[in-house]
């Protein structure tokens, strides 16, 4: 590890022991409190980096390496677009061994995705870390996946930049064990007329936050944050979002949906920030959420803070059941309550993932999840 890894690792130390796991009174985590975590015994810290590492090599366009091979300038980059004072970045950045680089040459399209596959089991923690840098006019599709069935915890950081005219997709499943405590960040900033579509599904983990930072640094950018809760049992799982307008012309899209069933919890928090100065730009955020039983849990937080004053900007939230009348009308055409109750759900999370047909990663990896999760809910449903 070089110098300069070594300091913002030591740096990061440093301000986790000053801010601690924080509780509900630190408004970033009213909804799920860390403070517990100070007594957890997550097992030994061990290198977990992505499976199969070795397939994104040879890959045209596509450099692979580690932040402490890279020049100055790309080991400048890593801890550069994540705050400290976010006592999660600051314990997973203490924790830090290596970190993974994907350099994506200028004017570049990789047609095959680059999937970063994450596979534990055990009693242990893991402290992934990945810098993704696309130049200028490149183009490429990310993939991440977190499944096993393991104990202790998963806390991945991966930072993304995307140069002038330049457009990523973004794709991150987490299906990891019951007893598993996941706690991610990713954070991204865009330059001129590029793009970023980040799509996250939510299933696995007992307790998960993911925190996702975008800023859209250059006129024309664009960003859609696209996510889907599906929880059962006592899972809890928390995505905070901060989509940072700092330049004019800039749109953002952004579409949180949960369905919870049994004793679980879901929590959407995301803050749309404008910039004074960042005239002409259009940000949209919708969280809905969808309770399968009487003690299942949703909790919406979307917010606006706006410092300019020619703007379009509009935020939304709706929590509820399953529509009483439109499950009678299908269960008068014969359909059983569970069959009923399930292609409702189908339809609900639909606007998530309709953008999705004909990719890959939908088709082979997240339609068995979508659907383990649906008949695990649905099975012990009664007909009647």
């Amino acid at each position: 590890m070089t110098s300069v890894l070594a300091n913002l690792r030591q740096d990061a130390d440093t301000r986790f022991a000053s801010l601690g796991w924080p509780n509900r009174r630190v408004e970033a985590y009213k909804y799920t409190d860390l403070s517990a975590l100070k007594q957890a015994d997550f097992g030994a810290v061990v290198a977990n980096k992505a499976h199969d590492l070795n397939a994104l090599n040879g890959i045209e366009g596509l450099t692979l390496t580690t932040a402490s091979q890279a020049d100055a300038e790309v080991q400048a980059k890593v801890g550069s677009l994540l705050p400290l004072s976010d006592a999660v970045a600051a314990y997973s950045t203490a924790h830090m061994d290596e970190v993974t680089v994907l350099h994506v040459a200028a004017n570049t399209k990789i047609e095959q995705p680059l999937i970063l596959d994450h596979h534990r089991s055990g009693k242990n923690a893991s402290f992934p870390r990945y810098l993704v840098i696309l130049e200028r006019g490149a183009e490429a599709d990310l993939v991440e996946r977190y499944a096993g069935d393991s104990e202790g915890l998963t806390s991945p950081v991966v930072e993304v930049f995307v140069a002038a005219g330049a457009h990523l997709k973004h794709y991150r499943a987490l299906s990891e064990g019951s007893a598993t405590t996941h706690l991610g960040w990713t954070a991204t900033e865009l330059d001129r007329d590029a793009s970023y579509r980040h799509v996250a599904l939510n299933h696995g983990a007992a307790l998960a936050r993911h925190n996702i930072r975008v800023t859209l640094a250059g006129s024309g950018a664009h960003v859609d944050l696209l996510g889907l809760h599906l929880l059962q049992g006592k899972q809890s799982c928390d995505s905070h979002t901060f989509i940072k307008h700092a330049a004019p012309h800039t749109t953002s899209n952004e579409v949180y949906k949960s369905v919870v069933a049994d004793a679980a919890n879901s929590i959407f928090q995301g803050k749309i920030y404008v910039a004074k100065d960042s005239q002409k730009i259009e940000g949209n955020q919708m969280s809905r959420g969808l309770l399968l039983g009487p003690r299942a849990r949703v909790n919406n937080k979307p917010e606006l803070e706006i410092y300019a004053d020619d703007v379009i900007c509009s935020h939304g939230s709706t929590v509820g059941a399953l529509d009483e009348s439109a499950l009678f009308y299908l269960r008068a055409r014969g359909i059983p309550a569970a069959k009923a109750k399930q292609l409702m759900v189908e339809a609900f999370i639909k606007e998530v993932l309709e953008d999705l047909d004909g990719v890959s990663e939908l088709e082979t990896h997240w339609k068995p999840l979508i659907d383990a999760y649906l008949s695990s809910v649905f099975s012990s449903a009664p007909d009647a």
